[in-house]
């Protein structure tokens, strides 16, 4: 009991993680082994023009119910001695040369972008689980070789060189970085217990797709080159979304083409026929993936100054013009009105009634009238 178990199998075989009273095999995992398959062969044989986000999606996501599955973008046999990671199938020999910080290299470029974005994409989307093989979060450039009597039993192959993790002058660095990052931020979140992601959109023309686990919104563009700004996208739920981490922030070696410090506020749409729902606007940049965290912010006013409130009688005489301070943001609902946003400084009671008395005895005095109460409508309450 406690134990973990976990089966290589590729049979899709019923009961394998289900326990023995049940008519189980007893297993708490199984590996994802469709999972790394699909991105050799994705790398392999496709263009990046040609990348299917309804297949990856389909492949990320296409696993039992109830059977926790391990996921992982590549095993310990792609580091073994005839064949490569991928790293190397994304850099090759670039890897060699134009991997210090100061250099420039579009195959590096490229390859480290889809190398975080691929590793995001697995650990989000593939399972309950995440297995790495060692050295391969950071790209290491090598091979693993055992002593064998093909190489001459010799060890120079037997061997993980950590110390490329530690050089900040190279982007190693970088990637083991993200790494870091990439787990800390799976762990704070709870993404593996979650379950399966919410799908939000597929776009198929610019090759991006969204997807939540609870509050976190995920965008991935997959795009070689189209970097769209104000790129409009549904999410699961209002409020205000703050990006936590991309693959294309500097320290990771990217170029941040998007502030990290930005605000994207929702706003009520409707795609086509289907019903209204929530949107945010984003500058959706090319080979990116970039999570944000949902709060409760409300959407600010263009209004940068005074705002002004309109209050009207009951008999539809004159209104009255209330400046409030500058920085106070309102919201704009529905019915065109003005109304304070929550957490910001509102009259107190004694306010109120101070400013309504003034005002009944200046309807009196004007009008001859009975003193009217007169109302300000506050987050949609009297």
């Amino acid at each position: 009991p406690g134990a973990v178990a976990i089966a290589e199998d590729m049979s899709g075989m019923p009961g394998l993680c289900r326990p023995v009273d049940e008519g189980g095999l007893g297993f708490s995992h199984r590996l994802a082994m469709g999972i790394p398959d699909y991105w050799i062969k994705l790398l392999k044989e496709k263009k990046d023009e040609e990348w299917s986000m309804g297949d990856m999606w389909h492949t990320l996501t296409n696993r039992r119910y109830g059977e926790p599955h391990v996921a992982y973008c590549e095993s310990h046999d792609q580091a073994l001695v005839g064949d490569k990671t991928l790293a190397f199938r994304l850099m090759d020999a670039e890897m060699y040369w134009k991997m210090a910080v100061d250099q420039q290299s579009l195959v590096v470029d490229r390859g480290m972008a889809l190398h975080k974005m691929i590793r995001l994409m697995t650990i989000s989307t593939g399972g309950q689980a995440y297995l790495n093989f060692m050295g391969n979060e950071f790209g290491h450039p090598e091979w693993i070789d055992f002593p064998r009597e093909g190489n001459g039993w010799s060890y120079a192959y037997a061997r993980r060189q950590w110390s490329l993790a530690d050089n900040g002058l190279l982007r190693y660095a970088q990637l083991g970085e993200f790494d870091r990052a990439m787990i800390a931020l799976v762990k704070k979140y709870g993404i593996l217990r979650d379950g399966y992601p919410y799908n939000l959109q597929m776009d198929t023309q610019n090759q991006t797709m969204a997807f939540s686990h609870g509050d976190l919104l995920f965008v991935f563009n997959w795009h070689p080159s189209a970097s769209i700004p104000d790129y409009e996208l549904p999410v699961q739920a209002p409020g205000k979304y703050v990006p936590l981490l991309s693959t294309d922030e500097r320290r990771f070696g990217g170029q941040e083409r998007q502030a990290m410090d930005g605000e994207h506020f929702s706003f009520p749409a409707q795609d086509g026929d289907n019903p209204e729902r929530p949107h945010i606007r984003i500058y959706n940049t090319s080979r990116t993936a970039t999570v944000y965290l949902r709060t409760d912010g409300r959407q600010p006013s263009a209004d940068t100054g005074l705002r002004t409130v309109r209050r009207k009688d009951e008999a539809g005489s004159n209104s009255t013009e209330r400046k409030q301070e500058a920085g106070r943001k309102p919201e704009r609902n529905g019915d065109g009105k003005s109304y304070c946003s929550k957490g910001k400084r509102r009259k107190t009671r004694s306010e109120s009634d101070s400013s309504e008395r003034k005002q009944g005895r200046k309807s009196r005095k004007g009008t001859g009238l009975e003193d009217r109460k007169k109302t300000i409508t506050i987050n949609g309450r009297d």
